[in-house]
């Protein structure tokens, strides 16, 4: 694969954000043509030029290693984890940030002052549930 195929894949890419309808999720088969784009060419530089997460690429690059269709490698099942922060945390900090990823990528990090546990347990749900 050259340099002109990446920028057919690139061109695949493109039209298909053109035609998408809503928040209507990757195709499997353009994650497989980025997979096979950035065992070439890198992640970040694919990543870059196709406009994907790098991490969700890099994993699915990194998974498919070894083995046969590896553009189709599975990604985790997601779930929300509640950590019980009331009943371990006497006092409330002056400064805390919380970060989380979920499998295919999306980061979410909240920089709390002055808050009681329950709210970042709150926040953290309230805005990671509106991804499922």
């Amino acid at each position: 694969m050259g340099q002109v195929k990446l920028n057919e894949v690139a061109q695949a890419f493109g039209r298909w954000r053109a035609e998408k309808v809503g928040n209507e999720p990757l195709p499997e088969s353009l994650w497989a043509q980025a997979v096979e784009a950035a065992r070439e060419h890198g992640t970040t530089k694919t990543a870059r030029l196709l406009r994907l997460n790098h991490s969700a690429l890099k994993r699915r690059v990194t998974a498919g290693r070894g083995r046969e269709g590896a553009a189709s490698a599975l990604v985790p099942s997601q779930t929300f984890v509640e950590l019980p922060l009331a009943a371990g945390w006497p006092c409330p900090p002056r400064e805390a940030t919380l970060e989380v990823e979920d499998a295919a990528g999306f980061r979410l990090r909240l920089v709390l002052r002055g808050v009681e546990p329950r709210e970042v347990t709150a926040a953290a749900r309230e805005l990671w549930s509106g991804r499922a």
